[in-house]
């Protein structure tokens, strides 16, 4: 089994949201960069595309005043001595409050240079577009998107 914390890199995968450290989430990320939602995939190719998305999601968070984005690892998976695949639960909150609903990822990282990478991540958002400006976690019955921010319920709106 490679040697990997993974509940670790999730956390500082999501520090560096909060602290917009786009050096340090760099570390974490091997370009191209896969993110494959349940409507689209996305191939991040380089820096300046990277950086958009990792300053849409960041402004995210700070709009919808979220205090805590809670990554729990569920299940590491070897793919070879320098490949994993790792699964965790991600709650977006501002105080006791969800800003959306929960949702389930599975990353691919590499050992790259000595340092664990994520080559790709996979999710159970619905976005559909680059970069994410909220997370589109539902539809509704009549296949609309449904963006939560935290409100008394989600409303029906396309995208995000």
């Amino acid at each position: 089994m490679p040697e990997i914390d993974f509940q670790s890199w999730i956390d500082a995968r999501s520090k560096s949201f909060f602290d917009y450290d786009f050096d340090k989430h760099l570390t974490l990320v091997h370009l191209p960069f896969a993110i494959a939602t349940r409507t689209a995939v996305f191939v991040v190719e380089d820096e300046d595309k990277l950086r958009v998305g990792f300053n849409a999601w960041s402004d995210m968070l700070k709009s919808q005043r979220a205090t805590d984005m809670i990554c729990t690892a569920r299940k590491v998976d070897p793919i070879g001595d320098d490949m994993i695949a790792g699964t965790f639960d991600t709650e977006i909150l501002r105080g006791a409050v969800r800003v959306c609903n929960p949702y389930r990822s599975t990353a691919t990282l590499r050992k790259v240079d000595g340092t664990w990478k994520a080559i790709s991540i996979a999710n159970g958002l619905m976005n559909s577009t680059w970069p994410f400006v909220l997370p589109n976690v539902d539809r509704d019955s009549g296949g609309q998107e449904l963006i939560w921010t935290g409100d008394t319920d989600p409303t029906g709106e396309n995208d995000g």
